[in-house]
C-alpha cells in the first residue's frame, strides 16, 4: 500500500508544474489510465471536478455523470473535511445489494486560492470479506469450544448429583431393608420376600431355623436349592398362584406332620418389579384344639342321641353302645364287664374287636376272676377313669381270656355305676390318638346312663337316676345342646343352652319350634325360610353338618355368632328328630377379624399399614385410576417429643396427626402409616393441583388442631402419575424426594420453632421462668463485659443464660415452683439439667451450649450436681453461668458494691470460682 501511494504522489507532483495558472490541474496519462479510481475534488464544496475511467466502473456510473456530484454524498458519508478520510476503510452498497469495501487516499493539490483534493479509491472487498469470514470462523470456533466446555461441566454436575442421589437411594434402601429385617425377625411367624424370579431377598430367623440354613446359604437362591423336593414343590405352587393371579393367597400346608397356614401376596419391590411376600405360622396346636373341640361336640351329640333313644333290648343295647363308643373314639378293642351286686362275680357282657385276632366274641359270658381285675377294681374305688397313654406290656384281662401275654398301645378303663355301687367296667384299647379325661368322663356318664335305663322297667328310682345322669351329661358341658322332634319342636335342652339363649326355664323352650324361636333371621334381618334352613334341610337328608356362619337369636332380641353341629336322630332307619350342639362363636370370630384387621392396619393410629399400602399401590396402578397422585409425609419433632416427653406423648402426636390426615382426605383416598414417622396417602383419579389442595387442607387442619410446632409438624411432598408409561415407584420416589427437600430447606426454621415452642411450654407451666431466663441472660451479658470477653464468647454466654433452665420443661409445674423440696422432689428437680443437655444437643443453634448447661449447677467445692465436679474441672463457661444465676438469686443488680463484694466473697471458693470473683470485684 505504501508503494502505491508513493506512485500516486509521483504522478501528482509530476503534474504540479502544469497545474499552476490553470483553472483545473492537468493530469497526465498515468492518472487517466490508472487501474484504481482517482478523482479530483473541489475542497470548497466537495464536488467532483474530474474522475478517471476506473471510477465509472467502480461506481457503475458513467464518467461524465460523476463530474459535479458531491463526493461524500456519493460514497454515503458526511465529512467536514476530505483530508480526514485519508487512509480510512469505507463500504458502499452496490446495485446487486452487496457491500464494496475500499480504502481512501487523499492528497491536497492545486494553486493557492483554488484548492483541490486528489482522491484515490483502492478496492479492498476481497481482503475485507476474507477478514470477516476469518472472524466469523474464529467466533464460531470459540462459541463451539465454549458450548463444549459448558456441556462437559453440566454433564459432570448432573453425573455428580445423580451419583449422590443413587447413593442416597441405596442408603435409604439399605436402611429400609434393615428395618424390615428387624421387624420380620421379631415376628413369631415364618416370613420371606422373593423377587420376580423366585429368589429369596430376605428371610426371617424363624425360617432359617425351619430350613436349617443360615443367611449366606439361602439369600439369592430359589427354594428348590435350599429345601427338599417335596417341601419346595408345595411352596412353589402357591407362590406361582399368588404371582400369576396378582392376589393374596391363603393356604394350609401339611409338612413333617405339622400344619402351616401360609399367606402369600404380591408386592412392589424397590426396583419397580413385582415380588412376593409371605407369612406362615404353625397352626398345628390350634387345629388340634379345634379338633378336640369338634370331637367333644361330636361325642356329646352322639352320646346324647344314644341316651335319648329308647331301649327295647337292654342286652343288645349294651353291645350297640360299645360298638358306637369304639367307633367314635377309634378304639380297636373293647370289653364290657358287668359286676354282680350280690356275689361280686365279674362277667364279660359285650366285646368289640376290629380285627378278630383274639376271638373275643366267643368269650362273651365268661367269668373273670376278681384277682385278674383286682388292679382295675382298686383304681376305680373313687369312680374315676383310668388312662394309660403308653404301651401296656401285659393287659391282664386280655391275657387271661387268650391265655397268652397280650400287649396294647394304650388303655382307658371307665366304671359303670348303679347309684353308689360299681356295676361294671368298660375297657377300651389301641386308640391311635390316645385318650383324655374328658373322653373318659363322657363315656363313664354315658354307660352310667345306659345302665340306669336298663333298670328303668324294674325300678322308678333307677329311672330317676338315669334322668339325673342324662341331665348331668348335658349340663356338665359348656356347649349348648337341645333336641328336636321330626317337626322341629324342642324335646330337651341343657343348662348351657338356656344360658346362651338367655332363658331361665327350660319350659320356655320345650314344645316350641326352635327354628322360629332362635333361627328365623340372618344378622342383617333377612328372613330364613324353614324349608331351606341349612340345619333342617341337611338333617332331612340323614347326615350331620357343621356350621360356623350362622347366628342364633336370644330371648332379648339380640343375636350372636354360633359354631353349630347338628346330627339326625334315627330309629328303625327313620329320622325321628335331631340333636344340635352349639357354642357362642363371637369371641372366636372377633379374634379372627381382629387378626385380619391388624394384618392390614397400624395398631397405634388405626390407619392402614405398609403391607396394605404396598398392596394398594399395586392394585391402583391401572389406567382407570389415572391420574394417580401420591402424598408422603414425615413428622417433624417426633424424636424430640419421644426423647423429652416420653413415647406416650409421641404416640399422642402420631395419633393426632393421623386424625388430621383422615379428616383432610376424601373417603376414596387411602391413608397409611408406612414407618415410625412416615405417612403415605394414595389419591386415585386425582391430578397434581387437587393433590396440592389436599396438602394445603392437611396443613390448615394441623394448624387448627394445635399440633406443635404449627403447620410444619409434618413435611409433605407429592407427585402424580399421569400415564402408564410412568412407574408408580417413580412417582413414590418423586414425592419422597420433594418431601425431603422441603424438610431440609425448613430444617433451621423448624428447629427454631421447636425450640421456641419448648420455651413457651415451659413458660405456660411456670410463667416466672420467662423473667428468670431474661434476667440471667442480662446478668451473663454484664459479666461478659466485666471480664472483657470477645464478641463470640459474650454471645455464647448470653445464649446460655437464656436457655440454661430449658430442661425444666420435662418437670411438673409443682416441682418447678416448689420452694421447700423434699429429697424425692429434689431428685426430680435435678433432672432438668440432663434434660436441658439432651434438648440443646438436638438443635444446631444450641448444640454448643449443651455442655455448659450440663454443668451449670456444679459448685467450686464439688458439692454441686450432677457429677460433683470441683474447681477447674468445671468448664469455664459453666462457672460463668453459675455466677450469673447467683447474681439473679441474690438480686445483686440492685445491690451496692459493698454488698456485692460481701456476697461474692462469702460464696467464693464454695459455690463460685474465686479467681472470677477477684476479677469481677476489681472490674467493679
Amino acid at each position: 500500500m505504501i508503494r502505491r501511494y508513493f506512485i500516486l504522489s509521483i504522478l501528482l507532483f509530476s503534474s504540479l508544474a502544469s497545474l499552476i495558472g490553470e483553472a483545473l490541474p492537468a493530469l497526465d496519462r498515468g492518472v487517466e489510465n490508472a487501474i484504481h479510481p482517482m478523482l479530483l475534488v473541489d475542497e470548497r464544496d466537495n464536488s467532483i471536478r474530474y474522475a478517471n475511467p476506473a471510477c465509472a466502473e467502480f461506481f457503475s456510473i458513467p464518467k461524465d455523470r460523476l463530474v459535479g456530484r458531491n463526493f461524500p454524498a456519493l460514497i454515503g458519508i458526511t465529512a467536514p473535511s476530505l483530508i480526514d478520510l485519508h487512509e480510512q476503510m469505507l463500504s458502499l452498497k452496490t446495485s446487486d445489494d452487496e457491500s464494496l469495501y475500499f480504502q481512501v487516499g487523499v492528497q491536497r493539490v492545486g494553486n493557492i486560492g483554488t484548492p483541490y483534493f486528489m482522491v484515490m479509491l483502492q478496492d479492498k472487498s476481497e481482503e475485507q470479506r476474507l477478514l470477516i469470514r476469518n472472524r466469523q470462523i474464529t467466533i464460531a470456533l470459540v462459541a463451539t469450544s465454549l458450548l463444549t466446555i459448558l456441556f462437559l461441566i453440566l454433564f459432570l454436575v448432573f453425573q455428580s448429583r445423580q451419583n449422590r442421589r443413587l447413593q442416597k437411594e441405596k442408603q435409604k434402601y439399605e436402611d429400609s431393608f434393615l428395618l424390615l429385617k428387624q421387624f420380620l425377625n421379631t415376628d413369631s411367624r415364618y416370613s420371606y420376600i422373593k423377587d420376580s424370579d423366585g429368589r429369596f431377598l430376605t428371610v426371617n430367623e424363624n425360617l432359617y431355623r425351619l430350613l436349617s440354613c443360615d443367611e449366606s446359604s439361602i439369600l439369592g437362591k430359589r427354594i428348590e436349592e435350599v429345601a427338599n423336593h417335596d417341601f419346595a414343590s408345595l411352596m412353589v405352587e402357591s407362590d406361582q398362584e399368588a404371582l400369576n393371579e396378582q392376589r393374596t393367597v391363603e393356604k394350609e400346608t401339611l409338612w413333617r406332620e405339622r400344619l402351616y397356614k401360609t399367606t402369600k401376596f404380591p408386592l412392589l419391590l424397590p426396583d419397580g418389579t413385582i415380588g412376593l411376600g409371605a407369612f406362615a405360622e404353625d397352626i398345628t396346636e390350634q387345629r388340634n384344639q379345634e379338633q378336640i373341640l369338634k370331637e367333644n361336640l361330636t361325642r356329646t351329640a352322639a352320646f346324647s342321641q344314644l341316651l335319648s333313644s329308647s331301649i327295647k333290648d337292654p342286652n343288645n343295647q349294651l353291645t350297640n353302645v360299645l360298638e358306637e363308643v369304639c367307633s367314635i373314639n377309634g378304639s380297636t378293642l373293647g370289653i364290657l364287664l358287668l359286676i354282680d351286686e350280690e356275689s361280686g362275680a365279674i362277667t364279660i357282657e359285650a366285646t368289640r374287636e376290629e380285627v378278630p385276632l383274639h376271638n373275643l366274641t366267643e368269650k362273651q359270658g365268661m367269668v373273670v376272676p376278681s384277682s385278674v381285675a383286682e388292679h382295675y377294681l382298686n383304681q376305680q374305688r373313687d369312680a374315676v377313669s383310668f388312662i394309660i397313654n403308653e404301651q401296656v406290656n401285659e393287659e391282664p384281662v386280655l391275657s387271661y381270656l387268650t391265655g397268652k401275654k397280650i400287649t396294647v398301645e394304650n388303655l382307658l378303663v371307665c366304671t359303670c355305676m348303679a347309684g353308689d355301687t360299681l356295676s361294671g367296667m368298660l375297657l377300651l384299647a389301641d386308640n391311635r390318638g390316645g385318650y383324655n379325661e374328658t373322653e373318659g368322663f363322657q363315656i363313664q356318664l354315658l354307660f352310667s346312663g345306659i345302665w340306669a335305663n336298663m333298670h328303668k322297667a324294674q325300678n322308678a328310682a333307677a329311672l330317676e337316676a338315669s334322668q339325673r345322669d342324662l341331665r348331668l351329661i348335658l349340663d356338665s358341658t359348656a356347649e349348648g345342646i337341645f333336641g328336636t322332634n321330626e317337626a322341629g319342636s324342642c324335646i330337651f335342652c341343657n343348662a348351657s343352652c338356656l344360658r346362651l339363649l338367655g332363658y331361665s326355664d327350660e319350659r320356655n323352650l320345650l314344645g316350641k319350634n326352635m327354628h322360629q324361636l332362635i333361627h328365623y333371621n340372618t344378622r342383617e334381618g333377612i328372613p330364613i325360610d324353614e324349608e331351606t334352613c341349612p340345619i333342617r334341610s341337611n338333617l332331612s337328608k340323614g347326615y350331620g353338618i357343621a356350621l360356623e356362619n350362622e347366628v342364633f337369636w336370644r330371648k332379648d332380641g339380640t343375636c350372636f355368632d354360633v359354631l353349630c353341629y347338628a346330627y339326625p336322630q334315627m330309629q328303625n332307619g327313620k329320622i325321628t328328630g335331631s340333636v344340635i350342639t352349639f357354642l357362642d362363636n363371637t369371641d372366636r370370630k372377633r379374634n379372627q377379624e381382629k387378626i385380619a384387621f391388624l394384618s392390614m392396619h397400624d395398631q397405634l393410629t388405626g390407619l392402614h399399614n405398609r403391607t396394605y399400602a404396598d398392596e394398594a399401590m399395586t392394585r391402583l396402578d391401572t389406567e382407570e385410576q389415572l391420574p394417580l397422585s401420591i402424598i408422603i409425609g414425615d413428622v417433624n419433632g417426633l424424636k424430640l417429643t419421644n426423647d423429652i416427653f416420653g413415647h406416650t406423648r409421641g404416640d399422642n402426636l402420631l395419633q393426632s396427626i393421623a386424625r388430621s390426615l383422615r379428616l383432610s382426605c376424601r373417603t376414596t383416598d387411602i391413608v397409611s402409616r408406612i414407618g415410625g414417622d412416615e405417612f403415605l396417602i394414595l389419591l386415585p383419579r386425582t391430578d397434581g393441583d387437587e393433590a396440592r389442595y389436599i396438602m394445603k387442607k392437611i396443613e390448615e387442619h394441623l394448624e387448627q388442631d394445635g399440633i406443635r410446632p404449627g403447620k410444619r409438624s409434618i413435611a409433605l411432598g407429592s407427585a402424580t402419575k399421569s400415564s402408564m408409561q410412568k412407574k408408580i415407584q417413580e412417582a413414590f420416589d418423586e414425592a419422597e424426594d420433594q418431601m425431603y427437600r422441603k424438610k431440609t430447606l425448613r430444617r433451621t426454621e423448624t428447629q427454631k420453632q421447636q425450640l421456641q415452642d419448648l420455651s413457651e411450654i415451659l413458660y405456660e407451666k411456670a410463667p416466672e421462668e420467662r423473667n428468670h431466663a431474661i434476667m440471667v441472660q442480662q446478668h451473663a451479658t454484664c459479666l461478659a463485659a466485666l471480664l472483657h470477653l470477645n464478641d463470640e464468647e459474650a454471645s455464647k454466654l448470653k445464649r446460655a443464660g437464656f436457655y440454661h433452665d430449658i430442661g425444666k420443661v420435662v418437670l411438673e409445674p409443682e416441682v418447678i415452683t416448689s420452694k421447700n423440696r423434699s429429697t424425692l422432689v429434689q431428685e426430680q428437680y435435678r433432672e432438668h439439667v440432663s434434660a436441658g443437655y439432651r434438648i440443646l444437643n438436638m438443635f444446631e443453634e444450641t448444640v454448643d451450649l449443651a455442655p455448659l448447661i450440663l454443668h451449670h449447677h456444679e459448685w467450686w467445692d464439688g458439692s454441686g450436681y450432677l457429677k460433683g465436679l470441683r474447681g477447674t474441672e468445671i468448664p469455664y463457661f459453666s462457672r460463668l453461668l453459675r455466677l450469673a444465676e447467683v447474681w439473679e438469686r441474690e438480686h445483686l443488680d440492685l445491690a451496692t458494691k459493698e454488698h456485692i463484694k460481701q456476697i461474692l466473697t462469702k460464696l467464693s471458693g464454695i459455690e463460685v470460682d474465686p479467681h472470677l470473683v477477684e476479677r469481677i470485684l476489681n472490674a467493679l
